[in-house]
């Protein structure tokens, strides 16, 4: 009986050391499927939806949003109203995981903070992207929605967008 009392907190230890580890396997595995997904979704053509358009006083809202090169995404935003283009500027962004429990978090929402810069190689530099828009913005995007949303921290919306794809086609 005693040798019983001297083993079970031997036990107790591995037992909670194998825990700890298996929870960190799974928040590691995650965080990877996390960055997949939104490495692979949010490359694309993304176009402002009809009610978004309306309230911004335009007639449609394009952006593309290319691969990852280093730390950053080259992306090219297209504003028009009538037969004029408003706006057509290549910029960067630059995204972060909003706190670090969002690189492990499931949820369909996945948040990002935002950095937008003007592209150096943007021939038209007279346009700033800070006269658009916030450099500084958070990012929501759902992948099961096919949206993603631009919005400053006083919650303005700056742009709502549907992935191209992801629309119905219309004939």
């Amino acid at each position: 009986m005693d040798k019983l009392k001297t083993i079970q907190p031997e036990i107790f230890v591995a037992v909670i050391c194998v825990l700890i580890i298996i929870i960190f396997v799974m928040f590691v595995n995650n965080k990877n499927y996390n960055s997949e997904l939104y490495d692979k979704y949010i490359q694309g053509l993304w176009i402002a939806d009809e009610d978004f358009c309306n309230r911004s006083d335009i007639d449609a809202m394009m952006v593309y949003v290319g691969p990852l090169v280093e730390s950053y995404r080259k992306a090219f935003l297209m504003m028009y109203s009538g037969d004029k283009v408003m706006v057509a500027k290549q910029f960067q962004i630059e995204a972060e995981d909003d706190n670090m429990l969002q690189r492990f978090k499931i949820s369909d929402i996945m948040k990002k903070n935002m950095t937008l810069s003007d592209d150096p190689e943007d021939a038209i530099m007279n346009v700033y992207i800070a006269d658009i828009m916030p450099e500084d913005l958070t990012m929501e995007m759902s992948i099961k929605e096919g949206r993603m949303t631009w919005m400053s921290d006083d919650e303005t919306v700056y742009a709502n967008l549907y992935k191209k794809h992801d629309q119905p086609i219309e004939s």
